[in-house]
């Protein structure tokens, strides 16, 4: 029974672990995208080509909002 708990206990931490990187991953695409957007320069399809984020999902972002992101 303790190695089966440790054994779910292991699964959980993994599980976690890799729900944490996938949020991140999400966080670091949306950054990147808002500033594409934010210089104004790009259009839809070229960020898209640029980062492989569908268009679609690039209007959600910017729906989102939170433009207002330092250009460093």
């Amino acid at each position: 029974m303790c190695k089966a708990l440790e054994d779910l206990k292991e699964e959980g931490r993994e599980e976690g672990r890799m729900q944490g990187q996938t949020e991140g991953v999400r966080s670091t695409e949306k950054k990147f995208v808002l500033r594409l957007l934010a210089r104004k320069q790009f259009s839809y399809e070229e960020i898209s080509d640029m980062t492989d984020v569908p268009i679609e999902r690039i209007r959600e972002i910017e729906k989102a909002g939170i433009i207002n992101l330092p250009l460093r």
